[in-house]
């Protein structure tokens, strides 16, 4: 359980108000979800493609987590997102 950073790049289409995006750890696929836990929420801003991290929180070295999931916080809103990579510290 040594946290890391999940990191990724994205951008907004044109006139696109700011978007909220958080990343869910899960045990497994539902219904086995627990234990789990989510990132901070990041804020993509911007139509140029930039690239984002947001610290994943220590968790308890025996558990592992299979399921890995991405929220947009504000439902409907258009957002590009790719190269989205998982980082532990080396």
């Amino acid at each position: 359980g040594q946290g890391g950073e999940v990191r990724f790049t994205a951008a907004l289409p044109d006139g696109v108000a700011d978007t909220g995006v958080r990343f869910v750890f899960e045990n497994a696929p539902y219904p086995d979800v627990n234990p789990n836990f989510s990132t901070d929420v990041v804020t993509v801003s911007g139509t140029a493609e930039m690239e984002y991290s947001v610290a994943i929180p220590n968790q308890a070295a025996a558990q592992t987590y299979s399921s890995f999931l991405m929220y947009i916080v504000e439902q409907d809103q258009p957002v590009t997102i790719k190269n989205i990579r998982v980082a532990t510290p080396q």
